[in-house]
C-alpha cells in the first residue's frame, strides 16, 4: 500500500491511496486531517472512502473540531468525537433493552430459557424443571412482567414451597428463577438485579441430641 499522503483542495486534509483496491473507478482513499490543539499539530486519522469517507465529510469534521478549540467546548479532537459517539450509542442499545424488559413477561422468558435446556441437559432434568416450573413458579409468576418482580414475590414461591416440601426442593425452584433471570441478562432482556439471588433457605440439620439413659451410661462406660 502507498504510504506518501497528498494533499486535498481543503487545506488540513490528505489522503493516501490504496494499491489495488477501488472505490468505484477511483482508487480506494484514506482520509486524514491536521489541525493545531494547545500549541501542538494534531494528525488524526478518519477513514476510507469505501467506509463512507469523503473530503466534505473531512472538512466538515476539521471545520468543527476548529470551532471548537476557538469556543473552548467540545469535542476538540476525533478521538474524542468517537467516544462521545460511542457512549451515545451504548446508551441508545441500553434504552432498547430496557423498552424490551417493560414488556416482557416471566412466562415469555421461560419459553425462550426452556428451548434453550432441550439442548444441554437431560430429559430427567427438563422434566423436573418443567414439573416444578408448571406447580410452583407458574401459578404465581408468569403473568408478571420481569422487571416487575421483587425478591418479594420470589420469596413468595420459595415460602409456599417450604411450607410443603423439603428446603433441597426449595433450592432447586429457587436455582431455577435464578437461572432464568440470568438467561435474561445474557439474552439483554432484563437489565436490574437478579431477585433469585437474594432469597437465603436455611437446610434442615439431620443432626439430633438424645441423652442417654442410666443403664445406657453403664453400658458405655462399661
Amino acid at each position: 500500500m502507498t504510504q506518501a499522503y497528498k494533499a486535498c483542495k481543503t487545506p488540513g486534509i490528505s489522503f493516501k491511496e490504496h494499491d489495488t483496491r477501488k472505490n468505484g473507478k477511483l482508487k480506494d482513499r484514506y482520509f486524514r486531517i491536521r489541525y493545531r490543539l494547545n500549541r501542538r499539530n494534531i494528525t488524526e486519522a478518519l477513514g476510507w472512502s469505501t467506509q463512507g469517507m469523503t473530503e466534505q465529510k473531512a472538512s466538515a469534521i476539521l471545520s468543527q473540531l476548529k470551532e471548537n478549540i476557538r469556543l473552548g467546548k467540545h469535542p476538540q479532537t476525533v478521538a474524542e468525537m468517537r467516544a462521545i459517539d460511542k457512549q451515545a450509542q451504548r446508551q441508545e442499545e441500553q434504552e432498547k433493552i430496557e423498552v424490551e424488559a417493560e414488556r416482557i413477561t416471566f412466562s415469555e422468558v421461560w419459553k425462550k430459557y426452556i428451548e434453550v435446556q432441550k439442548t444441554c441437559v437431560t430429559r430427567r432434568h427438563l422434566s423436573t424443571e418443567q414439573s416444578y416450573y408448571k406447580t410452583w413458579i407458574m401459578p404465581k409468576l408468569s403473568k408478571l412482567k420481569l422487571t416487575n418482580i421483587t425478591i418479594d414475590d420470589v420469596q413468595n414461591v420459595i415460602s409456599e414451597v417450604l411450607d410443603k416440601r423439603s428446603p433441597k426442593t426449595a433450592c432447586h425452584i429457587r436455582a431455577i428463577i435464578r437461572q432464568v433471570f440470568n438467561f435474561a441478562i445474557g439474552r439483554e432482556l432484563y437489565y436490574k438485579k437478579n431477585p433469585a439471588s437474594e432469597i437465603k433457605i436455611k437446610l434442615n440439620d439431620n443432626k439430633r441430641n438424645r441423652y442417654l439413659t442410666l443403664d445406657e451410661a453403664k453400658i458405655l462406660l462399661n
